[in-house]
């Protein structure tokens, strides 16, 4: 008698494998999330672009949650100026950020903004540098300075 080329043995254990590989995805992808989530803090770089004081004050505020495979959060953009004692925060302006998306290493999403009618949306992206450290800068505008970001612990 031929032995079918498909048997139940074969069926369980290719069912086990199939299992083994979406777990791991599954696992990997919250790992991904995991690394991206959490309180971020970044401060504007010297008007040169080349460094940040650590006792300026912070620029970007951004909180990122993920719950099951989704991710969401808020943005807090800080108004800076100087009245005579060197830059102080004299307004900030919290959003929540529009559609994150985090591929493991670029976290891209949008907030938007009240005083610029023109363009209600702007798209941000923030692009990790190590697991605590990271670049943000506004996709729309190359000419926006680089924010380097740090994850508070």
């Amino acid at each position: 008698m031929k032995q079918p080329v498909f048997s139940w043995r074969t069926g369980r254990v290719l069912f086990v494998l199939f299992l083994a590989v979406l777990l791991s995805v599954t696992v990997s992808s919250q790992d991904q999330s995991a690394t991206i989530s959490g309180q971020w803090q970044g401060k504007f770089p010297s008007p040169d672009g080349t460094s940040v004081r650590p006792d300026d004050p912070p620029g970007v505020d951004l909180a990122i949650e993920h719950k099951g495979d989704r991710l969401s959060g808020s943005a807090v953009f800080y108004l800076i100026g100087d009245k005579g004692n060197g830059p102080e925060v004299i307004g900030k302006d919290e959003v929540a950020i529009i559609d994150p998306r985090f591929d493991g290493s670029s976290l891209t999403f949008g907030v938007r903004v009240k005083d610029r009618p023109e363009e209600n949306k702007i798209e941000m992206q923030m692009t990790l540098t190590s697991r605590t450290e990271a670049n943000l800068v506004d996709v729309a505008d190359p000419s926006a300075p680089v924010i380097k970001m740090k994850k508070i612990q």
